[in-house]
């Protein structure tokens, strides 16, 4: 009898039963309009200062979804800043307007999402590839928050010069 059972069992086992715990739930979609906003701040290696953000608004329609995974497209516009001073406050500031035409969000699980927010591979600035992909994490009743790096945009002509200082900084989706 239990031979006959043994099947039976492996079976059962290999189709759900006992793994529960492995179980994820279904992912809560993201608003089709996103506003999301980083700061950075911090000392530079000389004893100046540095100060970033971004501010960005996302539209957002779903593209792929599966149980544990929703993929969006859309597109984004706003602006970005970096104000680097050295220690006798000298120094300059630098504010981007933003737009890129494609975006891609992806929620990989309950709790984890990824922005794709432009082409790191067009541009030699490390200021804009650390701003291209950001990643974060999900908690009940937020949308969305990580922490990203505001790196120098590799200036150097005309008297500008930005190619040292790196900090970290936090980024979260605004509620609207």
């Amino acid at each position: 009898m239990i031979t006959r059972l043994l099947p039976f069992l492996i079976v059962v086992l290999a189709a759900g039963g006992g793994c529960d715990r492995d179980v994820v739930g279904p992912v809560v979609a993201l608003p089709p309009e996103l506003h999301v906003v980083g700061t950075a701040a911090g000392p530079r290696g000389d004893g100046g200062s540095i100060d970033c953000g971004f501010d960005l608004r996302i539209s957002l329609a779903e593209h792929r979804r599966t149980p544990t995974f929703i993929e969006y497209t859309g597109t984004m516009g706003g602006e970005a800043h970096r104000t680097t001073l050295d220690s006798t406050g000298a120094g300059f500031g630098f504010w981007a307007d933003v737009a890129w035409p494609t975006v891609v969000a992806r929620l990989v699980s309950q709790d984890s999402i990824e922005l794709l927010l432009g082409d790191s591979a067009i541009t030699d600035s490390r200021f804009w590839r650390e701003m291209a992909f950001i990643t974060g994490a999900r908690h009940s009743g937020d949308p969305g928050s990580g922490t990203w790096t505001c790196a120098p945009f590799d200036i150097y002509q005309g008297g500008y010069v930005d190619t040292i200082g790196v900090v970290k900084g936090a980024w979260w989706v605004e509620q609207t």
